[in-house]
């Protein structure tokens, strides 16, 4: 990398870090509640620890679903 590069690099990385985290740490319990609150199921959970790092991965189908895609 040129001297330009890095430095917008590190212009934006500064800028980065200033800026508002918009991210919540949840339990499994929390997050299956809020997608039933918005008419969601859970259709697979998986829960994994890669160090010291929770890590919860969801899929959610909505239950309502547009009546065109309806199998008859």
């Amino acid at each position: 990398m040129d001297d330009k590069t890095i430095y917008a690099y590190n212009q934006m990385a500064q800028k980065k870090v200033t800026l508002p985290r918009l991210f919540s740490y949840y339990q499994k319990d929390e997050v299956e509640g809020i997608l039933n609150d918005l008419d969601f199921d859970v259709v697979y959970f998986e829960q994994f620890k890669p160090g010291k790092h929770n890590y919860l991965n969801f899929v959610a189908q909505n239950r309502i679903r547009h009546p065109t895609f309806i199998a008859q």
